[in-house]
Order: C-alpha cells, then sequence, then structure tokens
C-alpha cells in the first residue's frame, strides 16, 4: 500500500528508535541499548586497519552432569545454519541440533556448555562458527568446542559472521566495522570498513556486501568501496538484510527490499515490509518480517505484489536444508 512522506517519514523514525529494542532486549531495556549502540557506531571509533588483537584459543570442556534440574525455555531461535548433514538453531538458551527427520539430535545449554547466548550461527565444510554475547567466537567442529576470545573486551561480540574461502571467517561488529580472523590473529578486514555498526554480511572475501545501520550498503570489489544510500535508492539508510544469488542482490530494510544486479540499483520490492530475513528462490523473494511471519513476492512482473506466506509471527531466518 503506498504511503505519503510525511506517513514514511514518521514511520522510519519510529522504526529507528525501535529496532534493536526488539532485536536485543525487548521493549523495556532496548531503547538504552540502541542508544549506547548508535552512538559507539557513530563516534566512528576505527580498528588500525594495520594492528591486529590478540586472541586467546582454549577448548570449552564437557562439564560433569549438574546435579540441578533444567526448567524448560522458550525456543526463542535468532539464527540458524546447516552444518554436516544437520541444522543447527542457535538461540538465548543454547544451540540444537536437528535431522533431516526433524529430530533433535543433540543440544548444548547456555551456561552449561556454552559461556553465552547465541547471536549469529555460519557454517563452512568442516566448521561451525558461533557468535557467543560478549564471550567471543566459538568454533565447532563436530565434536568439540573451541573459544576465540579477543583480549580487547569491546571486540567479544560479533553481529554477523561470513566463513571464507581462505580458512577464515569475516566478523560483522556492533561499531568496528568488519574484521577478519584467519585463525591465528584478529584484524580489520580493509581501512574502509574499519567503523560502524555491520548488521549483515554476506558474498566473499573478494566481492563482499556489508549491510550497515549509519552507512546504507556498502560494496567492497577489488578493494574499491561502492556505497548506496537513500539517494541511491535504499528505501532506509539502515539495512538489517541480506541475500545474494548470483550477480543479484537483495538488501532488506524496515521500509521494503531493494534489489541491485551488477552491483547496480535496479528496484524496491516488498514496499513497507520490515524486512529482516531475505531468501531467494525460483521465481519469488521470501521476505521474513518482525511480526506478520513471512511474505512471498513473484519476481517476474515489472511491480511484483506481495502476499503472506504460511508462516506467522517473527522470523529470524529463512535458508534451504535438504528441500
Amino acid at each position: 500500500m503506498p504511503y505519503s512522506n510525511d506517513v514514511r517519514t514518521n514511520r522510519r523514525s519510529l522504526l529507528h528508535a525501535g529496532l534493536l529494542a526488539v532485536a536485543l532486549a525487548g521493549a523495556f531495556g532496548g531503547i538504552a541499548l540502541y542508544r549506547v549502540a548508535r552512538a559507539v557506531s557513530e563516534a566512528g571509533i576505527a580498528l588500525d586497519a594495520e594492528a591486529s588483537v590478540a586472541v586467546s584459543r582454549s577448548r570449552l570442556h564437557r562439564p560433569a552432569a549438574p546435579a540441578i534440574e533444567y526448567l524448560p525455555a522458550p525456543a526463542a531461535f535468532r539464527d540458524a545454519a546447516v552444518f554436516a548433514g544437520r541444522l543447527y538453531l542457535g538461540g538465548g538458551p543454547g544451540i540444537v541440533a536437528v535431522d533431516e527427520l526433524g529430530r533433535i539430535t543433540d543440544s548444548w545449554r547456555t551456561g552449561e556448555r556454552l559461556p553465552a547466548a547465541v547471536i549469529a550461527l555460519a557454517a563452512s565444510s568442516s566448521e561451525l562458527w558461533i557468535a557467543a554475547a560478549g564471550a567471543g567466537l566459538l568454533r565447532y567442529d563436530g565434536s568439540d568446542f573451541e573459544q576465540i576470545l579477543p583480549a580487547d573486551a569491546g571486540l567479544r561480540s560479533f553481529t554477523a559472521i561470513l566463513p571464507v574461502a581462505t580458512g577464515g571467517v569475516l566478523l560483522g561488529t556492533a561499531g568496528r566495522g568488519v574484521l577478519i580472523y584467519d585463525g591465528k590473529r584478529l584484524r580489520a578486514f580493509h581501512p574502509e570498513l574499519a567503523r560502524g555498526r555491520a548488521n549483515a554480511l554476506a558474498g566473499s572475501d573478494t566481492d563482499l556486501w556489508v549491510a550497515t545501520s549509519d552507512r546504507g550498503l556498502l560494496h567492497l570489489r577489488g578493494g574499491q568501496l561502492q556505497t548506496f544510500s537513500e539517494r541511491d535508492g535504499l528505501p532506509d539508510a539502515n539495512v538489517l538484510s541480506l541475500a545474494v544469488s548470483g550477480e543479484r542482490v537483495w538488501a532488506g530494510t524496515a521500509l521494503g527490499v531493494a534489489e541491485f544486479s551488477a552491483a547496480r540499483f535496479t528496484r524496491v520490492v516488498g514496499e513497507g515490509l520490515f524486512a529482516r530475513a531475505l531468501y531467494e528462490r525460483a521465481s519469488e523473494l521470501l521476505v521474513g518480517t518482525l511480526e506478520t511471519g513471512a511474505y512471498r513476492i513473484p519476481l517476474a512482473s515489472r511491480r511484483p505484489s506481495s502476499w503472506p506466506a504460511p508462516f506467522s509471527g517473527s522470523v529470524e531466518k529463512i535458508l534451504r536444508w535438504s528441500g
């Protein structure tokens, strides 16, 4: 439904004020967390591109069976990844592994096996990477967990993870842009990406797309940085989600989804949708929203319409697994 300029402006202000409140702490402590994160981002605190941050590496040992009884917690998952033929779901209570028949095959509780709540998950062919709130990065090889803990306490909460072909991982942060961990050290990935909040990462280390809170959509290729803002077609400068399909890139915002083809803005679809999760399949785009479930947007039409898919509530992630 089209919006007037006044309504769009008012809605944008409200959504900016509440985004991190919903995603991180709910309606009550979230506004304060949002203001702190925004202040850090706008301060432009950057990690020297030539410097590296010392990290400690330690194995997380399996604890003895505790003499306590656990109460069931809500299945509040924040992210998911497919690794070694199983689906891993992570969130505040910990991680659950599910097989292709939907059966839970393993689980690891926060506070017992895991040091903190799970913020993000990503998998390579040989490892599952986990961002733990305030506890750095965890690496799971299918049997053991290893904790990679930066010496700098300000770099212990990562917002996004992207494994790369070189064997390392790119890491989004809440105020220091994009870092890279190569198995030995943690450092800024590129001088142009060494500040601000990175909400999502997509692509590769040679062709990288970064969704930011205050710099719009960034594209780094061949050492050259492109910046896309509202003036370039984005519905909003705060980009929440990304999806890459060949040369086509989707950037989700609180006011709709921007399409890019061959690194050029093409159009906006799903205008007005709070696009926190994206997935392209066949000839349609699936858009996961904050409160109203998922939407299907056929892409063949010049002005595609959207309608609800059979999912309700808040959608955190859309991915393909076992068909």
